[in-house]
């Protein structure tokens, strides 16, 4: 009996931080994939503006050419990298100074 109070008391110590470390990754990586889809929404609402000063006789070339539509495939897949890479790997260190126990 004491062996099970012993691993229970085990178990409850380190739920705690199990659960800090859980919450922490997804809400860096949720925080990162925010920022980075606002980002690209940004630089995409930036280049269709551009074409939308474009004559029309370059705009019809484009857009017969496919440009518009690889433009939103390309922010598709960025988009989609970066939720993959958040979702996988939430939280890792980035860099760690030698002779230093701290992590950037």
């Amino acid at each position: 009996m004491p062996i099970l109070y012993f691993v229970w008391s085990i178990v409850l110590s380190v739920v705690p931080y199990i659960v800090t470390y859980v919450v922490r990754g997804l809400g860096f990586g949720l925080i990162v994939f925010t920022g980075v889809t606002l980002i690209l929404d940004q630089a995409e609402q930036f280049l269709f503006a551009k074409f939308d000063g474009l004559p029309t006789a370059l705009y019809s070339v484009l857009a017969i050419a496919g440009f518009p539509l690889g433009i939103k495939i390309l922010f598709t897949a960025f988009g989609i990298c970066i939720a993959i890479k958040t979702a996988v790997k939430p939280a890792h260190p980035i860099w760690r100074k030698p002779g230093s126990p701290w992590e950037a």
